[in-house]
């Protein structure tokens, strides 16, 4: 009886055409939810299906590949400890910096509940406020630097000089908070952390917006 077989050279197109696409390679965000893109709008604005807009920035070429998005198609909203908060398309692995601060649904915020809710003791309270208040810090770096890499040395110096009062007037403002918070009971200790992380949050985001403006 003859055995008749297919030909290696003929498998091999079917094999590739059945095999999974592979998801595009995007990093592991911390405080990370699934989102719905719905459309751009210029400048720098990427609408969600929740009805909320995101501010980012794109690098030379990423707007033109956002055109390819279609309505719907499932994004990953999170923060990332190279590049801050970010909106990542699994399928192309395009990563766009996001300056907004978002509210409670901040990738930053959710990644702190979920922390208090694994350690709600004050010490682990007071961790998961340190975490969040570093990730700001970071936050608030990344969009500095994304300033400055807009502006020639000229228009630099002022960012430059203000960014210094700032950090004058933080550390004015945490010595004024501690003062005001150091009392009797636990819990003022987690509020004044708070307290210190909320300032650092705004010139975050301050700087985010004029990054991308």
């Amino acid at each position: 009886m003859t055995r008749c077989s297919t030909p290696a050279v003929l498998l091999l197109p079917l094999l590739l055409a059945l095999a999974p696409i592979a998801a595009a390679s995007v990093p592991a965000l911390e405080g990370a939810s699934t989102v719905a893109f719905e459309q751009t709008s210029d400048p720098h604005v990427v609408q969600l299906g929740d009805g909320r807009a995101l501010t980012v920035i794109y690098a030379e070429g990423d707007w033109e590949k956002t055109g390819d998005w279609a309505e719907g198609r499932s994004l990953i909203l999170g923060f990332d400890p190279e590049r801050g908060t970010v909106l990542a398309d699994p399928r192309s692995g395009l990563v766009l910096p996001v300056v907004d601060d978002l509210g409670a649904q901040h990738p930053i915020d959710v990644a702190n509940d979920a922390c208090q809710q694994d350690d709600s003791s004050t010490l682990g309270i007071s961790g998961c406020l340190a975490e969040a208040a570093a990730r700001w810090d970071r936050q608030l770096n990344l969009n500095y630097q994304r300033l400055l890499g807009r502006l020639d040395a000229e228009k630099q110096a002022p960012v430059k000089a203000a960014q210094r009062a700032w950090l004058a007037w933080r550390d004015a403002q945490f010595a004024a908070i501690s003062a005001t918070y150091q009392r009797e009971g636990t819990m003022w200790g987690l509020v004044a952390a708070e307290r210190r992380l909320a300032l650092v949050r705004e010139q975050a985001v301050r700087l985010g917006q004029l990054a991308a403006d």
